[in-house]
């Protein structure tokens, strides 16, 4: 039976570009860039012309504004969150 690995991404993983939390790791090599969800859609197809294996959590930004409207917590400072 295969183990399921619901992140690979950890929350002290940080954008290369802003220093955000990441949620797309692109993988070459041995060489990684990690991209929060603002720049990583910004750099996605290079990276995918560039050969790069990309792993892509950004669908947890939506399962974490999904937390904050649910548990009502105002959610003006998260309508900026975008894939």
């Amino acid at each position: 039976m295969e183990d399921i690995v619901l992140s690979v991404l950890k929350v002290s993983d940080r954008c290369d570009r802003c220093g955000a939390q990441a949620y797309l790791k692109a993988i070459l090599g041995e060489s990684e860039l990690m991209f929060c969800g603002h720049h990583g859609p910004e750099a996605y197809l290079g990276l995918i012309v560039s050969q790069f294996e990309i792993i892509d959590e950004r669908y947890r930004i939506l399962e974490r504004k999904d937390r904050v409207k649910y548990y009502g917590i105002p959610t003006e400072e998260y309508d900026d969150l975008s894939l």
